[in-house]
């Protein structure tokens, strides 16, 4: 994954799962990320975060919660005066929830609950962070990604990896509805990295799995 050197990254759901790893093996390119924007919920509680905050100084934790505008408008506020002028790269919408109902117990509400966390907000965390993402993607080559400078990035949540969130956890693919064993969250996110450095313009819109196969929804 060398062709992949994100300036800057922003992860929501970043304290558990596919989000955790995402930021330990981003920390972990040949390139890694100047600025690394870990959020979650409740950062007081991502003991793993802060480890890997207090090795690496281009991690910073941050409150975010994606059903939450305020949160998320104070989010772009501070990842905005952080990034000094600079665009942000990379924004990787993995924040997701797990509501383990039945057929027979599923509810209205719930399914609502589910609809406003991976589908509304990662729509509302897309249009706020738009700006930065379209000045990196008029940055010079300091600021360079290899999908066209700046990439936005929606995780599915229709499963397929198997991490501790009540056993499946989003992933593994850029968009993928599992037909495979569950696999283990590291390679599901080697998986997905590898994609994203292959990603360009000419792939806006489109499914992809955790190994680069178009899917056709």
């Amino acid at each position: 994954m060398a062709d992949l050197s994100p300036f800057s990254v922003l992860v929501t759901g970043s304290n558990r799962g596919l989000g955790l790893e995402f930021v330990r093996q981003l920390l972990e390119l040949p390139k890694p990320p100047q600025l690394l924007f870990a959020t979650c919920r409740n950062p007081s509680a991502a003991q793993a975060l802060h480890e890997l905050s207090a090795q690496h100084s281009s991690v910073r934790i941050l409150q975010l919660d994606v059903e939450n505008s305020a949160s998320i408008q104070e989010a772009f506020v501070s990842v905005k005066d952080q990034l000094e002028g600079l665009g942000l790269n990379l924004l990787i919408n993995n924040a997701g929830r797990v509501i383990p109902n039945s057929f027979h117990s599923e509810s209205a509400e719930s399914m609502l609950q589910l609809y406003q966390t991976h589908v509304v907000g990662s729509l509302k965390m897309s249009q706020t962070f738009l700006p930065l993402l379209k000045k990196a993607a008029q940055m010079g080559p300091q600021d360079s990604l290899s999908c066209n400078r700046a990439a936005i990035i929606n995780i599915s949540s229709t499963g397929g990896s198997f991490t501790e969130l009540l056993g499946w956890e989003i992933g593994p693919g850029l968009s993928y509805r599992c037909s495979k064993a569950p696999m283990k969250k590291e390679e599901s996110v080697q998986g997905m990295l590898k994609v994203f450095s292959t990603l360009s313009e000419k792939n806006a819109g489109y499914f992809f799995d955790w190994e680069g196969k178009e899917l056709c929804w």
